[in-house]
């Protein structure tokens, strides 16, 4: 058999580092449960693999071959995937105000999604192996690509899928011979269905991070889009999500090892309202609260705290995280931010910001975004737009790529990797487009402004924090309280210990809706 270039040397497991033998079939880390990763020898591959001799290869997939786990060209199952087109968006990159912006169609692949990639991947390796059967559940693209690529090499195939599936996607696996069951219920029974089918067939269950090989084929995704950038590295990677809390989790996840502590104030969102999720996603990194001032942390204590370093009894100084605008309603300057990322960055912490409100923060201090997240210091930023007129939007953005780390996987794990992430996506490009960003968040503020200097005016009411974006904090008499409460307002009274009542202005708060709020603390007696 003809030897491929393959530098395929070994199994890792992502979670504890334990490594496996490729001789035979692998899923998962027997021990743990967890994904393992196929790891190469890079000197080896670094003498064939360069950009003259990439020139010269076949146009698909398969011209990584170095990085890629098949070890014989006649075990290679093609349909002729990857090596699709990458746009440059020059009227959009005008529209809305970027240097350049590209979109790669992976439409263009054999089955019509980059699952094209995964499938040709995995069920190349399976036929290497010799297996005869495969399994998997899905809701829709990769059980069309496993019907294709089984059927291409001779494989017994069975998926099972929720039956509210969309009708195309079971057209398409009958139509390349895949044994189709539908299951009643969600992609998670189908997944407990296909578990019980590989143990009583004797199939290799294919579902997705149940496998090492599906991801090598979509990683081909970004060696094609260096190749395509003439081997430049994009500026940032962004990753869209669903909630702050899962911004904010996922993205300390990868810049936290498990014994790793995370710095922030401790009125910080990600200390008192996310439920332990950083340190449940991080696997127990640990949250080291500062007091600050006035909500924000500042350099010296942060220097001030960190500590431990290299010392086996002590958990790891890994990352300062600020809240922009904080907690209290106040707007980090940029100077502060600055001075924060130098201290971080000092003590080799990555820095990371939550910016749930961002945009309030952003137009509050009428700078540019990069003024106020990498041009500043910020190594990471949870994109903050629900709260100013999405729904269910997030993202998390890497100014370094380098940091994006194992977050595919965490996100796929996290129930985050949205088999229709494209209505998030068309959301936030939506949201960014025409400046609806920022006209929604100077309406907050304006709002914001009204509503303050109309309590200040009150003389029973004392703000506790100077108003800058859309947040105010007032210290309210208990008898406006009540009042306001019988009026159906329903005041939250646990910010700042129970010293101020915290109200929001939104991008759709209305002048009349101000009016009203105040026009009924006036009549309260």
């Amino acid at each position: 058999m003809n030897k491929t270039k393959s530098t395929f040397e070994f199994l890792e497991c992502s979670y504890s580092e334990e490594t496996f033998s490729i001789d035979k079939p692998q899923r998962l880390n027997p021990k743990n449960g967890k994904p393992l990763l196929a790891r190469y020898n890079l000197d080896k591959a670094i003498k064939t693999f360069n950009k003259d001799s990439l020139k010269q290869r076949r146009r698909d997939m398969w011209k990584f071959e170095e990085l890629l786990p098949v070890f014989h060209y006649e075990n290679i199952v093609s349909l002729g995937e990857g090596d699709t087109p990458l746009f440059n968006l020059r009227n959009l990159e005008k529209y809305i105000g970027i240097d350049e912006l590209f979109i790669k169609d992976e439409s263009n692949n054999p089955t019509g999604s980059f699952k094209a990639r995964g499938l040709s991947a995995a069920i190349s390796k399976v036929k290497e192996y010799g297996i005869k059967g495969i399994v998997m559940p899905s809701a829709g693209n990769a059980a069309g690509a496993m019907s294709a690529y089984a059927a291409k090499s001779n494989l017994e195939a069975k998926v099972f899928m929720p039956k509210d599936a969309p009708i195309a996607n079971k057209i398409e696996c009958k139509a390349f011979g895949a044994d189709l069951n539908l299951v009643d219920g969600f992609i998670s029974d189908a997944g407990v269905e296909s578990a019980k089918a590989a143990d009583k067939y004797n199939l290799f269950d294919i579902s997705t991070l149940k496998e090492p090989y599906r991801v090598e084929g979509k990683k081909t995704m970004g060696f094609e889009i260096i190749e395509q950038l003439n081997w430049k590295v994009p500026d940032v990677i962004v990753y869209p999500t669903t909630s702050g809390t899962a911004a904010n989790a996922l993205a300390l996840s990868t810049l936290t090892p498990v014994f790793g502590n995370i710095y922030c104030h401790r009125l910080s969102h990600i200390n008192t309202d996310e439920c332990g999720a950083p340190e449940f996603y991080t696997g127990g990194a640990k949250l080291v609260v500062l007091k600050g001032i006035n909500g924000k942390i500042t350099p010296e204590e942060l220097s001030d705290n960190i500590g431990g370093v290299g010392i086996v009894h002590h958990t790891q100084p890994s990352v300062a995280s600020i809240t922009q605008l904080c907690e209290t309603g106040e707007v980090y300057q940029l100077d502060e931010i600055s001075a924060i990322a130098e201290t971080a960055h000092k003590h080799n912490l990555k820095m990371h910001m939550d910016g749930a409100r961002f945009t309030n923060a952003l137009v509050s201090l009428g700078v540019t975004p990069a003024e106020m997240t990498w041009k500043s210091g910020i190594d990471v930023l949870s994109f903050g737009a629900t709260k100013n007129g999405c729904i269910a939007a997030e993202a998390i953005i890497f100014f370094k790529p380098e940091l994006v780390g194992n977050l595919p996987f965490l996100m796929k794990r996290s129930g985050h990797l949205l088999s229709k992430m494209r209505f998030v996506s068309a959301q936030l490009d939506a949201y960014i487009t025409n400046d609806v960003w920022l006209r929604n968040a100077k309406h907050a503020n304006k709002m914001g402004k009204k509503l303050s200097e109309g309590l200040s005016s009150n003389p029973k009411i004392e703000l506790a924090f100077p108003t800058q974006a859309n947040e105010v904090f007032a210290k309210i008499p208990r008898s406006i309280i009540e009042h306001l409460n019988l009026e159906g307002y329903k005041m939250n009274e646990d910010e700042l210990d129970g010293k101020a009542v915290r109200l929001v202005a939104a991008w759709n708060t209305e002048n009349s809706d101000v009016d009203q709020f105040l026009k009924i603390i006036s009549e309260a007696k």
